[in-house]
């Protein structure tokens, strides 16, 4: 199995419990949430807890360590949820 890390990053502002819930329905093994306390998307705009009011533009990232293909997969079949997110791979070697 090769398995990859999945970094998912966006904002608090967007619909977190759907990209969970998805990851989650897609059988995906598992995933953990990460937020930001600063940063920067496209938009060039900068957001930290000490400017943002209501902190909804607080970056986060979504982790998941899987299969490759299968996350490939899923992605290709989950493509509209995740349209406005910015998402990388990278090999890992999983500790067993």
């Amino acid at each position: 199995m090769k398995e990859v890390l999945m970094r998912i990053y966006s904002s608090k502002e967007e619909n977190l419990e759907d990209y969970i819930n998805k990851l989650f329905e897609g059988g995906i093994r598992g995933a953990v949430v990460l937020q930001g306390i600063a940063g920067f998307g496209k938009g060039r705009e900068f957001h930290s807890e000490e400017i943002e009011v209501l902190s909804y533009e607080l970056p986060v990232v979504i982790e998941v360590v899987e299969d490759r293909e299968k996350l490939l997969n899923f992605l290709k079949e989950n493509r509209e949820t995740f349209k406005n997110c910015y998402i990388t791979f990278e090999r890992v070697k999983v500790w067993e």
